[in-house]
């Protein structure tokens, strides 16, 4: 199936309940209302497994702030980042080439259980305490290695070298990640999926309008829905089914 329009999508599920048509989303309320569900039915397809066509290679923001040197942080157009594929510019001195090194993701118990005990020599001058968003002892004088999250927001690594920089900076960083895909309640809008997940979009909307405008349940578009589904885990990439990332020229 090819993609469609919000439009073409409410046309269609209007005419599968026996309404009329309309030529806007906005000629009737019952038009508006299938709209929504439209919305609805997309935000939980995308929400319920990662999309390879919202994948992106990008950077993570930077704080920028001294009193929290390690500190980055995810976009808000980011929905996720793969924990394998986070890299950092390791370089030693500010003119050499860069040097991709690939961060190891630790759980926040186990970054603390790491952390921690630095502070134990307060007189040792290559660590320096931080206070948010936990008391942390971080090296300062050494490329990171270990990074976690706290709150899914903010991202927290173990070292900096202050030689070279203050704070951990954005344009040293590359992660793949997933990014937030954006929905136009609108009649020309094409709801950013593959065209061979439509089919999943048309067959999940139809049940839906069925059961809560009509207020009818259809046994077979709802088995439709369930094929659909269970097709969709297994064909949603468009080429080889096999994750790859970026190997910086590493042997």
């Amino acid at each position: 199936m090819a993609k469609r329009t919000v439009l073409q999508i409410v046309q269609d599920a209007l005419i599968y309940i026996g309404s009329d048509s309309v030529s806007s989303i906005d000629d009737t309320q019952e038009a508006q209302d299938v709209a929504r569900i439209v919305q609805d039915v997309y935000l939980d397809m995308i929400s319920m497994q990662d999309w390879p066509h919202l994948r992106v290679i990008t950077t993570l923001d930077a704080v920028g702030s001294t009193a929290t040197p390690t500190m980055l942080k995810l976009a808000d157009n980011l929905q996720k980042i793969d924990s394998e594929s986070f890299y950092y510019d390791t370089r030693e001195e500010s003119g050499d080439n860069p040097k991709w090194a690939k961060m190891t993701y630790l759980g926040p118990l186990e970054f603390l259980s790491l952390i921690l005990p630095r502070g134990l020599n307060s007189s040792d001058t290559n660590i320096t305490e931080v206070t948010s968003p936990v008391k942390l002892y971080i090296y300062n004088d050494r490329a990171p290695v270990y990074w976690t999250s706290f709150d899914d927001e903010y991202i927290i690594l173990d070292a900096y070298n202050s030689d070279l920089e203050n704070t951990l900076q954005a344009s040293k960083t590359e992660v793949l990640a997933y990014k937030e895909p954006t929905f136009s309640v609108t009649d020309g809008h094409y709801p950013d999926l593959p065209s061979k997940q439509f089919p999943q979009l048309v067959a999940a909307v139809k049940a839906q309008v069925m059961a809560t405008i009509a207020q009818e349940i259809d046994p077979k578009q709802e088995l439709l829905v369930k094929k659909y589904q269970a097709r969709s885990e297994l064909e949603k990439r468009r080429t080889n089914k096999a994750t790859y990332f970026p190997n910086y020229g590493r042997k």
